[in-house]
């Protein structure tokens, strides 16, 4: 009984310094990634929508993955236009 208490105490400290050097390294990860993000100097300017020209809520370097309302061969479209005129042709 004694070599499980044994093992699950080593098991429990192995455990908590994999998760703190996780913690310690998604830290890193973030960090790193905050400062080249600041340092390349992006155009924070944002898309124009498509239809009505009107500024939408995504910034010029946002994935196209991570957009909603971008349609490929045609473009940006704002959340009120995408309604009207994306939702209207399906």
């Amino acid at each position: 009984m004694e070599d499980w208490i044994i093992i699950l105490k080593n098991t429990a400290f192995w455990l908590a310094v994999v998760l703190v050097i996780d913690l310690v390294l998604c830290a890193i990860v973030l960090t790193l990634d905050h400062f080249r993000m600041k340092k390349v100097g992006r155009d924070e300017s944002k898309e124009v929508c498509v239809a009505c020209g009107e500024e939408t809520r995504y910034y010029k370097y946002t994935p196209i993955k991570k957009r909603r309302n971008y349609r490929k061969g045609r473009g940006q479209y704002c959340d009120a236009c995408a309604e009207f005129v994306l939702h209207r042709v399906r």
